[in-house]
């Protein structure tokens, strides 16, 4: 039995766009590792290979009180700050997912997996620990014009770590008080930026982003993946 769950979620609209593509690639190569799904918008009659399914609406009800706060912050607002936060919004599922599963998880380490990366080689039942050791989590640091930031295309979380607590308080305060609204860039990346900063517990530094799963993990980053599409680069949400 694995001690590790992976974790994502993602929208119906984006099946085609790369959803397919992390489902398909993830099972061709690693379905012995337990992945659980958080669909927000689909049922399993969509995807028809291995994982466990969420229904990310009835799973994580409170998250339709932040999408209601977005809105009615958005009325009257002209484009760009309008976009940023929609920006807020679009990363938003991504808290909200990995909230539910650290309190909810009785295995030593969540990972959460970005839908836009694809499973290019083997992963052993055992690399989780050999990447983490007995961190509290594995990271990819960046800074952008200053401030740090967690490029969290793929982020390990230590459940039997004493201070995983406070990573949850922490995602909690920025998602369930709004505080991440406060930043200037209000992208779940600097809000787990802003608690790796000033935290004292073990961390994982690893950079180059993805370094130390080259040959597993391909992370298709940015909004290339929406060229060609008629996809909102902001939110991935059709326009």
């Amino acid at each position: 039995m694995s001690d590790t769950i992976f974790i994502t979620t993602f929208a119906k609209e984006h099946i085609d766009l790369y959803g397919k593509r992390f489902i398909d690639s993830f099972n061709k190569y690693n379905s012995h590792l337990p992945l659980h799904v958080y669909a927000e918008d689909f049922d399993k009659t969509d995807l028809s290979n291995h994982y466990k399914l969420y229904d990310f609406n009835k799973t994580i009800p409170l998250h339709k009180t932040f999408l209601e706060h977005i809105r009615m912050l958005q009325i009257g607002l002209l484009t760009k700050p309008k976009n940023r936060l929609e920006k807020a919004l679009r990363w938003s599922y991504k808290s909200f997912t990995i909230i539910h599963a650290l309190e909810n998880s009785s295995c030593k380490y969540v990972v959460w997996i970005d839908a836009d990366v694809e499973t290019v080689g083997h992963l052993a039942k055992n690399s989780t620990s050999k990447i983490n050791h007995e961190n509290l989590c594995t990271v990819y640091p960046q800074y952008i014009d200053g401030e740090l930031h967690i490029e969290s295309g793929l982020i390990i979380f230590n459940l039997h770590h004493p201070s995983i607590i406070n990573i949850i308080n922490h995602y909690k305060k920025g998602y369930h008080n709004y505080q991440v609204l406060d930043l200037d860039k209000p992208w779940d990346g600097f809000w787990l930026g802003k608690y790796c900063k000033t935290s004292k517990d073990p961390i994982n530094y690893v950079s180059p982003p993805f370094s130390n799963v080259r040959g597993i993990f391909k992370h298709h980053v940015g909004k290339d993946k929406f060229r060609n599409t008629d996809h909102n680069k902001f939110s991935g949400r059709k326009i």
